[in-house]
């Protein structure tokens, strides 16, 4: 299990993209725990959705040791 301070930290504290901040805000995700606990298909209709944002949440899952508790989910 994760520590709860990693797993909320906020999407603005892991070095990502200003671009890629305000398209996941607008997707309603303001931390790590909200990639974890994400609807993929609801998130997929969303217009601020795209495959290249898509791929860079599994880098940064990935990043953060998170991408196989998130793919469990799916």
């Amino acid at each position: 299990m994760h520590s709860p301070g990693r797993v909320s930290k906020a999407i603005d504290d892991i070095g990502l993209s200003q671009q890629y901040i305000e398209k996941s805000k607008k997707m309603g995700i303001m931390h790590i725990n909200d990639f974890l606990n994400a609807d993929i298909p609801s998130l997929k209709m969303h217009p601020d959705f795209s495959m290249l944002w898509y791929t860079e949440l599994l880098k940064i899952l990935q990043k953060e040791n998170l991408l196989l508790e998130f793919q469990k989910k799916l």
